[in-house]
This record gives C-alpha cells, structure tokens and sequence, in this order.
C-alpha cells in the first residue's frame, strides 16, 4: 500500500472533470440490461480481465451485470482519463484522502448516507463502529460522507530473514532477536568472511533509502518510535514522530552501523525488490518482509518461496525484529483504517443503486460463500486445502499459478472485488476458519508486536496538501545524509527548526485540534 500524497493523474484533470462528468449517458446510474439487470460499473486498482468466472458469479447470485475496470500499477492514470472522458464509474477504490478528498470537493463523487450503509451493509457499519467510529469522520467533507472507509484486517509486522548459511560460517547457531544481538551477526558478516571469498565484502543490511515511512523503519521501531506517524509526547501533546529525540537516537545507530560498513551504499537507491534481489543474490544477509512469503504454511507463500528454487528455500531462515534498548520492537503498520470505497457523482440520487452495490461489497467481505469465491475463485481450481481430509482449518493451499501469476489471477478474476477488505480477504471471523493453525502460531511468535499505529489514522490537515509532500521529502533527504555523514547529527537541532519552519509546525497544530476534536473525544 504505497501512498501518495496526491495522485497527479487524477488532480491534473479536476478542472474538466467536475459537475459536468454526472451529464455521461453511457454510465449513467440506473441503467439496465435488455433482460432488466442493473448495469453496475466497479474500479479498483487490481487488474481483471472481462467476463470471469468469478465476475459470471456474482452477476448470477445477484441478478445484475458487472462492467469492471482494473488496471494494476496504472490505476489512478487510467481513472483519470475516464475523469476526463467523462466516464465516471458507479463505485471504486480510491487509496488515499489526499486523492479522493479534492475529488469530493469539485463534485466528482456523491455522498452517501450512514442510514443507507447501516440498511444495505449493517456488517460494514457495524465492525467500523466497532473499531473505531472516528474512521467515519475520516471519510467526511464539510460533514458529509464521500467515502465508505475500509478496514485493515489483522495487522502483522515483517519478520526478519537472514542467510542461515551465512550465519552459520561465522559460528551463529541462534536466530538474532535484540538489538545487540543483530549488532554481534552484523559484525562478524561484515567482517568474517561467510562467503569465503577472501575479502570483506558482504553486507549485512540495506535499506529503502527513498521511502519516506519504510526507511528503517524496523529500526526506528526499536527504538519506540515511527517517524511520520503521528504520536503523543511526554506531556500528552501531538507531535510527528520524524522530530522526537527517539528518531534522532535511531539514526545516531544507523549512521553508527553506515560508519562500520554494516549498510550497503546503495541503500539510497535501493527498493523493496532490489533488497530482495540483494538477499537472493547472496549480496546482503537480511531482508524484511511478510511472513507468508517466507513459509509454506499459508495459500500462495512456498510458491513464492520455491520461486527461487530449492537452494534459496534451503538457506533462510526468518526471526523477529530486534528488540530495542527500551524493550521495544516494530515496524510501520497501517492501522485499523486501510483506504476508501466511492461512488461516482451520477450516484447521487440513486439510492436503490446505492444498496445494491453496498449489499453486493457488504457479502464480499462478510458472506463466507461470497467472500471466498472473489479471493480465491472455484474450489478445486483456484484452491484447495492443505490437508484434504481436515479440510479448511488446515488452511487453504492456493492453486501456485493464481499464488504467482498476476494474469492468470486477472484471468479468473480474484483479488479485485473484495473492495471493502484490506490485510485479510474477508472478515477476520471467516478468514480465520481458513488459516492454518500452525501459521498462526509463526505469526504470533515472530510477528505480532502491534507497536506503531498513527494516532489520527492518517487524518488529512486542512493544510496537508500545501506542507506534507515537501516535508516528507525534507525527511528522506535530511534522514539519508544523517545516516550516510553527509549530514552531521550535530545539526539535528537545526533539521527540526527546518523542518518545523517549512510547514511542520502548521501540520503539528491542525493535528492537535483535529485528536481534541474527533480521537480524544
């Protein structure tokens, strides 16, 4: 779920995209097949072919047709051309605030009725109260709802995996789990000659240089903080974690570990896919990531895993973040609110369209029947289960074409209707009839530290449009020359100033009032 601030795409075409797109006749809400089926137009950012099987179900169990629009990494740019076409989709996924809220504002998209969700989706309504009623007031402009927030299902941190081999040629026998622990592999990598090439050339770590929330973050979060997330300080004020003294203290470390040739150089560059290239190359010895990726106790992770042939399943091995100075460990999580569900403008008046299409998103993720079907497809095609005979609490073993391949997913035509869901493919109360007990155990052990959630759940300020870009681009740069000496932490004092003076103290107190007025109450 990478974010951005605001998708260029979609704010490039507001100007002609505004009450004018509601006039296109072709999408308009209302219309209907020659044999009286609703007609209902679905976008999401998960790529679909037309006509699948898993499409065919839901147009059968719900008497309507299904027009889908999935386009992958080409999601917001292809949305914004239809914007700018005046094609407007009855209902889609928008990722961020900061992309749909200017939407709702030029008249793009229509607002919805609580009353009307709580009638036609009382599952959604009723597990958004539940964990937290404020994620409604996130989908609000000037006190009226745009849109439906989705819910993040059980959250999990990264494990940490490490060449094993690695360890083991230089006399670790035992899986790193402190701070001081991975100081002690990391030297010894460094300097012991676990590839046996003769020289001291192995790294043990990179990091995502150019990421403004997964820069270290597995580090930051050791020590209990997690910049750009928004925190309570000592005396109960809101503050950015990017300028807590903790943050300072983590890049003292990491500029400590850059200085000791512990960081590959490249990390500046460097990506989530190129750390996993690295690792798999044998460059570095460590890289983070999900647990399923790493296992073969869940439906697509050892068709990952084996990807890479046997060799590279043989030598990893995975262990918990480390744990800090002050007995705390994590990453960034994304809490319990994921992104938004909105309705084109044209939906407005249409309330019985509205409950149609809420119904059919309130079943995808909590009807059983429904919600496995759009994840994983036909049973015996796109699943099956671990052990045939326990059947599905042994846990759903995902056909691997469908687990690996994004076309033959896009085929069949899973993953990209359950657009209410996030983290897990249904509700947690049916997802975990399907996980295989003994994943859940791995998870608990080596991933559930639940450390890091925003406190305003990434609530957008009345000024994030003018500040927020440009002062996470201050933080990735300014971090990245602490880290690399390019920058003296000596200057940390001035960096605040900057970084306050540049719209971070206009931010801080917008955020203020927004935890007194909506989170605190």
């Amino acid at each position: 779920m990478n974010k951005k601030i605001v998708s260029v795409g979609l704010a490039a075409v507001l100007a002609v995209t505004t009450l004018s797109a509601c006039g296109n006749k072709s999408k308009k809400s209302g219309a209907y097949t020659e044999d009286g089926r609703m007609i209902i137009t679905m976008s999401s950012n998960v790529a679909i072919n037309d006509n699948t099987p898993v499409e065919q179900y839901l147009e059968e169990k719900y008497n309507v047709e299904i027009k889908t629009y999935g386009y992958g990494t080409s999601y917001y740019d292809k949305l914004a051309t239809m914007f700018a076409s005046k094609e407007i989709p009855d209902v889609m996924f928008i990722n961020d605030i900061s992309n749909w809220e200017p939407l709702a504002s030029q008249g793009v998209l229509a607002p919805i009725s609580l009353d009307t969700i709580k009638e036609a989706a009382p599952d959604h309504y009723k597990h958004i109260n539940e964990k937290n009623e404020a994620m409604w007031e996130l989908g609000k402009v000037n006190g009226e709802l745009y849109a439906i927030p989705k819910s993040m299902g059980q959250e999990y941190n990264t494990v940490t995996v490490w060449n094993n081999n690695w360890l083991k040629a230089v006399g670790i026998d035992k899986i790193p789990e402190t701070l001081e622990e991975f100081e002690v592999a990391f030297d010894k990598i460094k300097n012991g000659d676990p590839d046996g090439n003769g020289k001291a050339d192995t790294y043990p770590i990179s990091g995502i240089g150019g990421n403004y929330y997964r820069q270290f973050d597995w580090l930051f979060g050791a020590y209990g903080v997690m910049p750009e997330m928004w925190t309570l300080d000592e005396d109960g004020k809101v503050i950015n974690g990017t300028v807590t003294n903790r943050a300072k203290e983590a890049l003292t470390k990491l500029n400590e570990w850059y200085n000791k040739g512990y960081i590959n150089p490249e990390f500046l560059t460097d990506d989530q896919s190129t750390i996993q290239t690295r690792f798999i190359k044998q460059g570095i010895a460590t890289y983070n990531t999900s647990l399923n990726n790493v296992t073969d106790l869940t439906p697509s992770g050892r068709s990952m895993l084996m990807a890479e042939g046997e060799e590279y399943a043989s030598r990893i091995a995975y262990g918990p973040l480390p744990e800090g100075p002050y007995g705390d460990r994590g990453d960034w999580l994304w809490g319990p609110l994921s992104n938004f569900v909105c309705f084109g403008v044209h939906m407005k008046e249409d309330v019985e369209k509205q409950k149609v299409i809420l119904k059919i998103l309130n079943d995808l993720n909590y009807n059983e029947e429904v919600a496995l079907m759009a994840a994983y497809g036909p049973y015996g095609e796109g699943y099956t289960f671990y052990d045939e005979e326990v059947g599905k609490t042994s846990g759903i073993k995902q056909v691997e074409k469908y687990a690996t391949d994004a076309n033959a997913k896009a085929e069949l035509g899973i993953g990209f209707f359950n657009l209410l869901k996030c983290g897990e493919w249904a509700d947690k109360s049916i997802a975990d009839l399907y996980q295989n007990p003994e994943y859940v155990k791995e998870q608990e052990k080596y991933a559930s530290w639940n450390s890091y959630n925003d406190l305003l759940m990434r609530a957008n300020m009345p000024s994030t449009l003018q500040y927020a870009q440009a002062l996470q681009q201050m933080k990735i740069n300014n971090y990245s020359s602490f880290i690399n000496g390019t920058r003296s932490l000596d200057e940390w004092d001035k960096f605040v100033e900057e970084y306050m003076n540049a719209g971070g103290a206009v931010l801080q107190q917008e955020a203020q009032e927004y935890y007194d007025r909506v989170i605190k109450k």
